[in-house]
């Protein structure tokens, strides 16, 4: 049986349920929502054991064969947005979830992706380190609490971005005149500060030894959110280097992955930087855009 665990508004796990209920595989959508209802029975000794108790129906993990894991912050559900951590329902939820987090670091069954090879994501330094060292360049970055040093940082690079060190994703904007006056609130949150780097934006999602490459052509900041700014983006499928493809693929092992999204920009002068790595991509988006097939891709990861 292949388990699904998220939520029913996930697009990327409303589409891998769609294809392998239509190959007619074995499938189980295990709804995160319900979290704080499940009555779970764990054990490891002497082997593992994993039994989920819903009102409508009871899950034995040990037959599931693979999972695609994609949980949100439980917290911020409704049910439990409003309540407190002495709620019985919001310990039993915490419990629970941090049992099935353990389970898919010990289970031997394949897991997309397991959440102990997420933890860089959390840390955009650290991740930056682990992408220079399979040989994509990275923009020149500043890390500081310090309004001095953003300004001389500012005057050497002209043109500068600005965005979050942690996982919790952040606006990507450019440093202007507006925000270089509000330097101040810096002092009280360690902000991330890069050379702004000239060049075409792709998007490369590595599955398993497959990649699926997509070019952005957008003229806003964070592409992402261009219909914010007032902005368009055109995602398109494209090609990339082999060598490039080599060090995709290089990249996401090194993190631990089977599957990834890789943030790349090529200069004027051909050269190739890495901004970073997505271990949870939300791929519907650019497959609705390009056709690529990367759905598909990972459905015959689970079905392995």
């Amino acid at each position: 049986m292949i388990l699904l665990y998220g939520t029913n508004f996930d697009s990327p796990l409303l589409d891998i349920y769609k294809i392998l209920f239509q190959r007619n595989e074995s499938v189980m959508f295990l709804n995160q929502e319900d979290v704080g209802k499940m009555r779970i029975s764990f054990a490891t000794d002497p082997e593992l054991i994993c039994i989920i108790r819903l009102p409508n129906k009871t899950i034995d993990l040990r037959s599931v064969t693979a999972t695609y894991y994609r949980p949100y912050d439980w917290r911020e559900f409704s049910q439990f947005s409003s309540s407190s951590s002495s709620d019985q329902n919001w310990q039993l939820a915490q419990i629970n979830e941090s049992i099935l987090n353990i389970w898919t670091e010990l289970t031997d069954s394949l897991v997309i992706n397991k959440p102990s090879m997420m933890g860089n994501n959390n840390s955009k330094p650290l991740q930056s380190e682990i992408i220079k060292s399979i040989g994509f360049r990275t923009p020149e970055t500043l890390i500081t609490t310090n309004p001095n040093t953003v300004k001389s940082f500012h005057k050497k690079h002209k043109t500068v971005i600005y965005k979050s060190i942690s996982g919790v994703r952040s606006i990507v904007s450019k440093l202007n005149t507006e925000k270089l006056s509000e330097l101040n609130d810096v002092q009280w949150c360690p902000t991330q500060f890069q050379e702004y780097v000239k060049g075409i934006d792709y998007r490369i999602h590595v599955i398993g030894d497959s990649i699926f490459p997509c070019k952005i052509l957008s003229h806003a900041d964070d592409y992402r959110y261009s219909s914010k700014t007032g902005r368009t983006t055109r995602l398109v499928k494209s090609t990339i280097p082999l060598d490039v493809q080599q060090k995709c693929i290089k990249l996401t092992k090194k993190l631990g992955l089977l599957i990834s999204g890789i943030d790349l920009r090529q200069n004027p002068n051909g050269d190739w930087y890495c901004f970073e790595v997505n271990p949870t991509p939300g791929y519907t988006f650019y497959q609705e855009q390009t056709g690529q097939p990367i759905g598909q891709k990972i459905a015959d990861l689970l079905s392995l």
